[in-house]
């Protein structure tokens, strides 16, 4: 098979997949009480907060050694709290509707033609 061929069909994968997944978190955070009307401004913030948190709890994971999570004891703490960030987005972008995983394969083929460390910031 032709590599970009190939490629075109991986990615087209990874889009099905995402949005399988994607339904897949929003029926058990729903089914846990964690409804998200895309309509309620006030509650998309709230989400967006709570997105927030979750990446300030996976530097704490990561300031405090990384040490083993104690709910997922197969991963580390920051790999347990990456992936709340993840399923927090994908239950959020569901609901709201977003192309989240075809805007991230355009942002990726964006972000190759910038120069490089883009923007002249230290880090």
């Amino acid at each position: 098979m032709d590599e970009e061929l190939l490629k075109a069909e991986l990615l087209q994968r990874f889009i099905e997949g995402y949005h399988y997944k994607e339904r897949e978190t929003t029926e058990i955070a729903e089914s846990k009480g964690w409804t998200i009307e895309p309509d309620n401004m006030y509650q998309i913030a709230t989400k967006i907060a709570l997105i927030q948190s979750e990446v300030s709890e996976a530097l704490e994971a990561w300031r405090e050694g990384n040490p083993m999570s104690e709910k997922t004891p197969e991963f580390s703490l920051l790999e347990e709290e990456l992936a709340d960030v993840v399923l927090r987005i994908m239950h959020l972008s569901y609901r709201m509707k977003l192309r989240l995983p075809e805007a991230m394969i355009a942002k990726d083929r964006y972000n190759r033609t910038r120069p490089l460390k883009h923007g002249n910031k230290l880090f």
